[in-house]
C-alpha cells in the first residue's frame, strides 16, 4: 500500500504517547518529553504549554506538527506571532530548515523512527469503504470502551439537538411557545419533510390553528400545503374538507405552498404527510400536548394518548389512494422517536436557559425505559453483534455512525483509538 500520510494521524500519535522511547532532533540531541502539551483545536500551534528537554535545556513552550517541515512556510506560520513560542517542530520528513528569529528550530523527523507499517494501520481504517469503518475489527474492541464510547455519545446527540433549539429560539425572537410547537411538528411530520412542515407552520398565524375546531383546523392544513385535490372527487369527506379549506384561505388571507415540496417517497404510509397532518391537527385539541414539565407524568400521559382519526383516514393514506388494511397512527415507536427528538432535548435546554442543574440521571432514565429504535443504521450495529436494549444506546449507536464513521473520525473515537492501540 502506498501511504499518504496525513496529518491528523501524526497528531494522533503525538497526543497519545506513542513514539518511541529515545528520541533525538535532526542535528542529534536528545529529545525528553515531560509534558506533551494540550490539542488545540483551534488557530495557533497544534499542542499548547508543553515541557520538552532537548539536549541538556529543557524548555516550555508550543508544538508544531506537519507532515513537511516545509508546510510551516505554506501555512504562513513564518509571518505569524502566534508560532515565536513554539519549541518542537514535529514532522513527518524534514525537507525545509525553518527559523524563527533567526535560531533553527528543533525538529523530530518521525520518518526515522516510526514505520511504515504503522502509517498504512491508519490507512487502513481510513480508506474503509464499510459504513461503520471498523466493521472487520469490531469484534477486538473490548465492550467497555463501546459502552464509554456510547456514553459520551448520548449526550453529545441531545447537545447538538438543544444548538438547534438555541438557534431556532434566538431567529424567533425568543417565543418560547411557538419554537415549541414547531419543534414538535418538524419531528412529528420526520426529517424528509422538515423544511415544507417549518414553512407550512410559518403560513399560518398561531392563534388561528388553535382558534379552529379540529375538522376546520385539518381543512386549513391540507389548503395551505396544496395537497387536497382539486380535480372532482366524488368523496363528501374530501369535497367537504376542499370547500372548507378555500374558505379559511380566503378568510385568514393566507397564501398556499407548492405541493411538490412534500415528499412522500421514503416515508411508510404511517408517516405519509398526510397522515401526520391529520395527526397533528387532532393533537393540538389535547390541553396538554405542550405541558412539558412533569417529565414522568408527561411521557405516561402521551403514551396513554390515543388519537381517533376520521374514517376516511382509517382506510386512507393518500387522497384517492385506498387501502384494505386499517393504519396505525399514533404508534408507540412514533411516541418514543417524538420524546427522543423532541421532548428530551427541549427540557434539557430549557433548564440551561433557567441556570437549573442539568438532572444527567434523570435523561439516561427516560431513554433507557423507551424501546430500541429499528431501522437500517441500527442493524448495522446487530450485524455486528451488538444488541441494544434501549433508547440509550440506539441514540449512541447512530450518533457514532452519522457524526464519526460517516466522517472517518476514528482519532476521536474510544473504540478506534483502542483499535489503533493492538
Amino acid at each position: 500500500m502506498n501511504t499518504l500520510v496525513k496529518e491528523e494521524w501524526l497528531h494522533f500519535l503525538w497526543k497519545m504517547k506513542r513514539l518511541p522511547v529515545q528520541l533525538k532532533t535532526t542535528t542529534g540531541l536528545e529529545i525528553q518529553i515531560i509534558n506533551w502539551g494540550k490539542h488545540n483545536f483551534y488557530s495557533g500551534p497544534d499542542f499548547f504549554n508543553a515541557q520538552i528537554k532537548i539536549g541538556s535545556i529543557l524548555w516550555t513552550g508550543n508544538v508544531e506538527i506537519h507532515v513537511k517541515a516545509s508546510d510551516w512556510n505554506r501555512h504562513q506560520h513564518q509571518n505569524d506571532t502566534a508560532y515565536e513560542n513554539v519549541i518542537l517542530h514535529v514532522v513527518y520528513e524534514n525537507d525545509a530548515a525553518i527559523f524563527i528569529q533567526n535560531e533553527l528550530l528543533p525538529v523530530l523527523e518521525l520518518k526515522t523512527c516510526i514505520t511504515l507499517q504503522e502509517l498504512e494501520k491508519f490507512a487502513h481504517y481510513f480508506d474503509s469503504k464499510n459504513e461503520v469503518i471498523c466493521t472487520s475489527q469490531w469484534k477486538k474492541v473490548p465492550s467497555i470502551y463501546i459502552h464509554k464510547q456510547l456514553e459520551a455519545l448520548v449526550f453529545r446527540r441531545i447537545f447538538r439537538k438543544m444548538e438547534v433549539i438555541q438557534s431556532r429560539y434566538v431567529e424567533l425572537q425568543k417565543e418560547v411557545f411557538f419554537l415549541k410547537i414547531e419543534v414538535f411538528f418538524k419531528n412529528l411530520m420526520t426529517k424528509v419533510n422538515e423544511l415544507p412542515a417549518i414553512e407550512l407552520l410559518h403560513r399560518i398565524p398561531i392563534t388561528v390553528l388553535f382558534r379552529l375546531n379540529v375538522k376546520q383546523r385539518t381543512a386549513l392544513l391540507f389548503a395551505v400545503a396544496d395537497l387536497i385535490p382539486k380535480e372532482s372527487v366524488d368523496d363528501a369527506y374530501v369535497k367537504e374538507l376542499r370547500s372548507e379549506g378555500v374558505f379559511l384561505l380566503r378568510k385568514y388571507n393566507v397564501t398556499p405552498m407548492d405541493s411538490s415540496s412534500w415528499k412522500f417517497f421514503g416515508c411508510r404510509p404511517s408517516s405519509y404527510p398526510t397522515i401526520r397532518l391529520v395527526v397533528f391537527s387532532h393533537m393540538l385539541d389535547e390541553p396538554n400536548i405542550f405541558e412539558w414539565k412533569n417529565n414522568e407524568r408527561w411521557i405516561e400521559w402521551f403514551f396513554s394518548l390515543k388519537i381517533t382519526l376520521p374514517l376516511y383516514w382509517k382506510t386512507h393514506y393518500h387522497f384517492g389512494k385506498q387501502t384494505s388494511k386499517t393504519l396505525l397512527v399514533t404508534t408507540a415507536s412514533m411516541k418514543s422517536l417524538l420524546i427522543i427528538n423532541v421532548f428530551v432535548p427541549f427540557i434539557v435546554w430549557q433548564q440551561t436557559q433557567l441556570n437549573l442543574p442539568i438532572d444527567f440521571e434523570k435523561v439516561i432514565g427516560i431513554l433507557e425505559k423507551l424501546p430500541p429504535e429499528k431501522n437500517k443504521k441500527i442493524d448495522l450495529f446487530i450485524n455486528l453483534g451488538e444488541k441494544p436494549k434501549s433508547a440509550y444506546e440506539t441514540q449512541g449507536f447512530l450518533e457514532l455512525l452519522n457524526e464519526f464513521c460517516k466522517n472517518h473520525q476514528c482519532l476521536s473515537c474510544q473504540i478506534g483509538t483502542q483499535l489503533f492501540k493492538l
